[in-house]
């Protein structure tokens, strides 16, 4: 749970903690009035955890916000600012969202419409294909980093959440570029593919295409494909075992059902190349659709279609 212990605050004479929203895994998050605009922000603040990987955590805190400001994305929290300095908080200053993550609407309502689904995972994977295009990996893709954000017309927007245990291929800043231990397990169990159970510092946009497949599927079925008792369970499942067919569902068509497979095989060679890739196999089951350029080289520019 989050900490209640800075509510009432003020950081950095700016920004009045006003109250407890969420917490994850690296912080908290707070909402805030800037005192100087007036404006409600949200608030990330750095927990303290142990000084061995005190140094470790502030560097993924860091990449976390660089991350964010460089995808250029409607589908990305809007990041303000970062305060970093040597000795107190470590925190983040970002738009303040109103609704829910995919998560917690799933606990409330279940599985949704194939349609909705589809249209969930095709505004996750704007972002995610502009990273991809850029050589980063998201590698923690999964519904509780999904967040539903409603504008004030009431539409809702995905927003893609939580670039703390993003890697690539050029780092974003100077000392950015390893982090993550090659042995340790990154991401969450339910959704990290099999190649990041083995090794996380090596895997590539592929990754964040199964952590898709495995939402869309959730989304779906209302359920995850792999799940079990325990972590050791579920990364089993997933290095060895196939997930159930969601064809044996009235609700999703075969055609869907076998895009879904197509993200989660356990060979990445054989799984969609991309976040752009699956955009293009997913947009047949759109309700509506617009184009949307591609961001790569000319060489290889196609105009890509999301709803």
């Amino acid at each position: 749970m989050t900490s209640p212990a800075l509510v009432g605050t003020v950081l950095n004479g700016k920004f009045q903690i006003e109250k407890a929203l969420a917490s994850g895994a690296a912080g908290d998050v707070y909402e805030a009035t800037h005192l100087g605009l007036g404006s409600r922000v949200a608030v990330k603040v750095l927990r303290a955890g142990f000084a061995e990987t005190a140094d470790i955590r502030r560097k993924r805190f860091m990449r976390e916000a660089r991350v964010a400001a460089r995808i250029q994305s409607d589908h990305v929290v809007r990041v303000f600012d970062i305060v970093a300095p040597e000795v107190g908080l470590t925190y983040i200053v970002m738009e303040l969202l109103q609704g829910e993550t995919l998560a917690e609407r799933l606990r409330r309502a279940g599985a949704v419409e194939p349609h909705e689904a589809v249209d969930f995972v095709l505004q996750a994977a704007k972002p995610l294909a502009e990273m991809h295009d850029a050589g980063i990996v998201h590698r923690d893709v999964k519904p509780s980093n999904l967040f539903l954000a409603r504008d004030k017309d009431g539409k809702e927007r995905i927003k893609l959440l939580d670039f703390g245990v993003a890697a690539f291929q050029q780092p974003v800043a100077r000392g950015d570029s390893s982090i993550t231990l090659t042995e340790a397990v990154v991401g969450t169990p339910r959704y990290i593919a099999p190649e990041q159970v083995v090794a996380a510092k090596n895997v590539d946009a592929r990754a964040d295409v199964w952590a898709l497949g495995v939402t869309l599927y959730e989304l779906l079925a209302g359920v995850p494909p792999f799940d079990g008792k325990t972590v050791l369970a579920v990364l089993n499942q997933i290095e060895h075992q196939e997930p159930p067919l969601l064809s044996t569902s009235v609700r999703v068509s075969r055609e869907l059902a076998e895009v879904v497979q197509s993200c989660l095989r356990k060979d990445p060679a054989m799984r969609l190349p991309d976040a752009r890739a699956l955009a293009a196999a997913l947009a047949p089951f759109a309700e509506s659709s617009s184009t949307v350029p591609s961001t790569r080289p000319s060489t290889r520019a196609t105009p890509v279609t999301f709803p």
